[in-house]
C-alpha cells in the first residue's frame, strides 16, 4: 500500500487545497484532540500524504512490538501488564485517532 501510495502522483489541485485548509476550524467545531489534530495538521497543511502514509506505518509497527509482549503473556495462561496493555491501547487510539482525524479532512475537502 505504501509503495503504491509513494508510485502515485499528488493531485496539485487537492495539495493546495489541503494547504489552504482551515484547520483551526475543524479542530474546534469537531472538538478534535488539538495534540493528536496538530500531527495531522503539520503533515497535510504541508501537502505530505505519503507522510501521513508512513507515520500510520510506523505507528501500526509500533503497535505490533507492544503487541508481541500482550500476546505472549495471553499465551501463556497469564495476565499481561496492565503497563503493557495501556501502553498498547494509547498507541492504538493514537494511531486510530490520527487516521481518522486526516480522512475527515480528506471528506471535507472532498465534499
Amino acid at each position: 500500500m505504501k509503495q503504491a501510495a509513494d508510485n502515485t502522483p499528488y493531485n496539485a489541485e487537492f495539495i493546495d487545497d489541503l494547504k489552504n485548509y482551515d484547520y483551526k476550524n475543524l479542530q474546534e467545531t469537531a472538538g478534535l484532540d488539538e495534540g493528536i489534530f496538530a500531527e495531522v495538521k503539520m503533515y497535510l497543511a504541508n501537502g505530505d500524504i505519503r507522510g501521513v502514509y508512513a507515520k500510520i506505518l510506523a505507528d501500526t509497527e509500533k503497535i505490533l512490538s507492544l503487541f508481541t509482549p500482550v500476546k505472549a503473556a495471553v499465551d501463556a495462561g497469564k495476565f499481561p501488564t496492565l503497563a503493557d496493555v495501556w501502553n498498547l491501547n494509547q498507541a492504538f487510539s493514537r494511531t486510530l485517532m490520527f487516521g481518522q482525524y486526516a480522512a475527515r479532512v480528506f471528506h471535507e475537502i472532498k465534499e
